[in-house]
């Protein structure tokens, strides 16, 4: 395919935080032990950006196909319709994120550590807070429930 039929993509801006984020948040620990062994790999940085991309790409396609979808069709540039984009010949939406990982490569690596870095704390931190202490910070425990209406 000649790359006159992929379009264009614009720059990664503030809004494709939240997307991206989304979109490796309905992920398995399966990408994150990816990501980590591709930036463990010490490649130089362009292959890393493009391997990285490839694996964010491929969980999206698995998990998060619409958000990808939208995304992809968010980044192209001038933008496109999710319906313009789904007309695009089978390998567009490949070689985009090829060039959205060449664009990038300095900053995405390091983007997509403290993402998942972040996101991990996140999640952490709200498994510890929301299942096994009460709203004081300690450990909830039978007498600190409150009485039910039956008298017991």
């Amino acid at each position: 395919m000649s790359s006159a039929t992929t379009p264009a993509v614009r720059r990664l801006q503030t809004r494709d935080l939240f997307v991206l984020a989304r979109i490796i948040s309905k992920s398995t620990d399966e990408l994150q032990e990816r990501i980590e062994g591709v930036l463990n790999r010490k490649l130089e940085r362009d292959q890393e950006a493009i391997l990285l991309g490839l694996v964010v790409f491929e969980s999206g396609i698995r998990q998060a196909a619409t958000e990808l979808q939208g995304w992809l069709a968010s980044m192209a540039d001038p933008e496109l319709s999710e319906e313009d984009f789904g007309q695009l010949p089978l390998d567009a939406p490949l070689e985009m994120v090829e060039k959205i990982m060449e664009q990038e490569q300095e900053s995405l690596p390091g983007f997509l550590v403290k993402l998942q870095a972040l996101m991990a704390k996140g999640q952490s931190l709200f498994s510890v807070t929301s299942s096994s202490s009460g709203t004081d910070g300690h450990p909830i425990t039978s007498s600190d429930s409150p009485p039910d209406d039956s008298g017991n």
